[in-house]
């Protein structure tokens, strides 16, 4: 197994000053306050981070232990051309004490929103951090790099929303469009998902924040930050949500030994590049449809054996046929396939919703992954009997059944 890992020079004194914890960083010789600079090979990259424990009272009437490890925005003595600024949030139950065994850490990487989504539902119930919390976890919730409050510096690349049209067709009201045969399945969202005549749309819509365009900027801001959290915090059990997919499978491969677990829900895909094909309908038009992933699954390069490097096209591809009519063609490796050798030392739970377009195409990212020796436990919602579920499955009527089967496999994995 190969780890790489960044050359990280930080020592932090840390000192209480009116409730918070004051971080002093230094890297390369500098000092800067109250931020961590840190330097990687690409480019300078930053993690900010100050930290402070504050009670919160949920919607749901839970008071949970916060804890903000966030970047302060005011003025900083960090060289200008930083970028990858990263906003975790620590949540802790501080009124239960869990089972030795499930002290462990859960983080999410998910697209689109801020975190706010994964505390409750658009309509007001119980989210997938507040039951994890329950269970006994320590859950840190992050606003991926320039996004949200990890914000985007002018300059450095476009930002962008997705329009109405999208969240309708895509993820709240699919069976109203059903421009894939999964569509008419879709059930489970808590309202008409039309954006005339729902508040649960409204809300969810609401919750969008503007994304960096760029996707090699994302990526490479995304794949510093979240290994320099996970050097931070220690072990964790990751879970990723669709386009926060390939960062989760990079932080798997360069910190195999800090990844648990990995939890992808419907996960960026598929393999190589995203498809609009059959069974689509031919006006279907993708979310984000200019993406590629020229290593399988990410824009930039993961560990293979034998190795590739930075030239994917090392990896000869080959096409398969679809499997039925309601399903897509895959492409994956010619054989003899090249290992994802890091990768392989990872437990990973692959979560695909009945009604979700990711119904389509999610098969092949499965059979890309164990061609390439990665052992994957396949959580197909439909053949488990939780039916109706869309893209947003962690926000829909049945959220907390999809949790509780979640929670059972991560428990394997929660001690040590």
């Amino acid at each position: 197994m190969v780890e790489h890992a960044h050359p990280i020079t930080m020592n932090i004194l840390s000192r209480r000053k009116h409730g918070h914890v004051d971080l002093t960083s230094t890297s390369a010789g500098n000092t800067y306050r109250p931020i961590w600079c840190v330097d990687y090979p690409l480019l300078p990259h930053l993690t900010g981070v100050l930290i402070h424990f504050v009670a919160d009272k949920q919607h749901d009437g839970h008071v949970h232990d916060r804890t903000d490890i966030r970047r302060e925005t005011g003025t900083s003595d960090c060289p200008p051309r930083i970028s990858t600024r990263l906003y975790p949030r620590q949540w802790t139950n501080r009124h239960r004490e869990p089972p030795i065994s499930r002290r462990a850490t859960s983080m999410t990487i998910r697209s689109l929103t801020t975190p706010q989504n994964w505390l409750n539902t658009p309509d007001g119930r119980e989210g997938w951090a507040s039951y994890f919390l329950k269970q006994g976890y320590t859950i840190y919730l992050t606003d991926q790099a320039q996004r949200g409050r990890s914000q985007w510096l002018p300059g450095d690349g476009q930002l962008s929303l997705f329009p109405v049209e999208t969240f309708e067709k895509q993820f709240t009201a699919p069976q109203n469009f059903p421009s894939y045969p999964q569509a008419a399945l879709h059930t489970q969202w808590p309202g008409t998902g039309l954006a005339d005549s729902d508040p649960s749309f409204a809300a969810l819509y609401a919750s969008q924040v503007p994304s960096q365009t760029n996707a090699t900027q994302q990526a490479i801001h995304n794949n510093a930050a979240y290994a320099a959290l996970l050097d931070k915090i220690g072990p964790a059990m990751v879970l990723a949500h669709s386009q926060g997919g390939p960062f989760a499978w990079k932080l798997a491969d360069v910190r195999p030994r800090l990844v648990k677990a990995l939890v992808a829900l419907e996960p960026e895909g598929p393999p190589f590049e995203n498809y609009a094909g059959e069974p689509f309908d031919p006006e279907y038009i993708r979310p984000a449809a200019n993406r590629n992933r020229p290593f399988g699954l990410t824009l930039l390069p993961l560990e293979y054996d034998p190795p590739v490097g930075l030239e994917a096209s090392l990896l000869v591809r080959e096409d398969v046929g679809a499997p039925s009519a309601n399903l897509s063609s895959c492409v994956r490796q010619a054989v003899p396939a090249r290992r994802l050798v890091n990768l392989a030392e990872v437990p990973v739970l692959f979560v695909t919703a009945e009604a979700s377009y990711h119904a389509v195409y999610d098969h092949c990212t499965v059979a890309f992954l164990r061609q390439a020796g990665v052992e994957v436990e396949v959580l197909e919602l439909g053949e488990a009997g939780i039916h109706g579920n869309g893209h947003f499955m962690f926000l829909e009527l049945n959220n907390i059944m999809i949790a509780e089967m979640v929670s059972a496999w991560l428990d394997r994995f929660a001690g040590g």
